[in-house]
C-alpha cells in the first residue's frame, strides 16, 4: 500500500476515534446541561410555591445560569471540532501528495502561498536544504519517511531472502530433473 493511502486509512481510523471521543463528551455535557436546566426550572417553581426565599434564588440562579451557558458553549466547541474533520484531513493529505504537481503547474505567487501554508521555515545543513513543516504537515512528512523506510526494509529483506533461496534451492528445468 502506498504511503499516502496508508496514512489516509490511519487518519480515518483516528478521526473515528476522535469523533467517538467528542460524541461522548457532548453526551456528557448534554446531560449536565439538562440537569442545570431542570435545576433552574425547579428553583423557579419552588420560588413561586414559596418553598424557597428570594435570597437563595439571588445567590444560586446566576451561578447556575452561568454554568449552563458555559456547558452549552463547550457543547458547541465539541460539535465544531467534530465537523468536517475527516474531509479536511483527507484534503490536507491530498495537498501534500500533489504538492510537486502543484509546483509544476502554478506560478511563483501560488507556490509562495503554498509554501507559507506548509512550511515554518527551512535551514541549510550539510549542503542540503532541510524543511521545517507546520503541523499537521510535519506529521505527514514523518509518517511518509517512516513508511518509505519500512518499504525499503521489506524490499531489502525480500531481496536477501530471494538471493539466499536461489543459492540453496536447486533449479529444475528440462535438463535437470529433481531426484525422486
Amino acid at each position: 500500500m502506498e504511503a499516502f493511502e496508508w496514512m489516509r486509512t490511519v487518519f480515518k481510523q483516528c478521526a473515528h476515534e476522535k469523533k467517538a471521543f467528542h460524541d461522548r463528551a457532548i453526551e456528557r455535557l448534554n446531560a449536565q446541561a439538562a440537569k442545570l436546566r431542570n435545576r433552574l426550572d425547579q428553583i423557579y417553581l419552588d420560588k413561586l410555591d414559596g418553598e424557597i426565599d428570594e435570597s437563595f434564588c439571588r445567590i444560586h440562579v446566576p451561578a447556575w445560569r452561568k454554568e449552563h451557558d458555559q456547558t452549552l458553549d463547550r457543547i458547541r466547541r465539541h460539535q465544531k471540532v467534530n465537523e468536517n474533520y475527516i474531509d479536511q484531513g483527507i484534503r490536507l493529505l491530498d495537498l501534500a501528495r500533489n504538492a510537486l504537481e502543484f509546483f509544476r503547474i502554478y506560478g511563483r505567487d501560488e507556490r509562495a502561498i503554498l509554501l507559507r501554508y506548509i512550511l515554518q521555515g527551512s535551514t541549510f545543513h550539510d549542503g542540503k536544504t532541510v524543511a521545517a513543516f507546520k503541523s499537521p504537515f510535519d506529521i505527514i512528512q514523518g509518517l511518509t519517511a517512516y513508511a518509505r523506510q519500512a518499504d525499503l526494509d521489506t524490499k531489502k529483506q525480500a531481496a536477501s531472502t530471494e538471493a539466499t533461496c536461489l543459492f540453496r534451492l536447486p533449479r529444475t528445468d528440462s535438463n535437470c530433473r529433481p531426484a525422486g
